[in-house]
């Protein structure tokens, strides 16, 4: 999931799709709910949720973008020196932020559903 997808930029940031497979994990259908389109209604609602807070908070999801936004460019990882400036730029503390603050926002959607549900118990 890093860098966009296989270190390619071009897809979502890496943060968001553990996040969403998290939402999943707790709120996904099973194997027997396959059939039954309604069962995806929670668990879409709470992944888009995530993915709102998500693009509210840092303006896009595409990592290409996202790296832009905090260091004024792209670096391609698959470039031994593109990767050694980046880290010098400090993608690593960056990214590491980032994944930080979206699992804690994916805690806060799981928790606020689950406690929910259990009202409704």
């Amino acid at each position: 999931m890093a860098d966009g997808v296989g270190l390619t930029g071009d897809g979502h940031c890496g943060a968001l799709s553990g996040g969403v497979l998290a939402i999943g994990y707790f709120f996904g259908r099973s194997k027997e709910d396959f059939g039954d389109m309604m069962k995806l209604v929670k668990g879409n609602l709470l992944s888009k949720m995530l993915h709102d807070r998500f693009i509210e908070k840092y303006g896009t999801c595409r990592c290409a973008d996202l790296q832009t936004s905090f260091f004024g460019r792209f670096y391609n990882l698959y470039d031994p020196e593109e990767m050694k400036a980046a880290v010098k730029a400090g993608l690593l503390d960056t990214c590491s932020t980032l994944v930080g603050e979206v699992a804690r926002m994916t805690t806060e959607i799981i928790l606020q559903a689950r406690a929910k549900d259990a009202q409704m118990s």
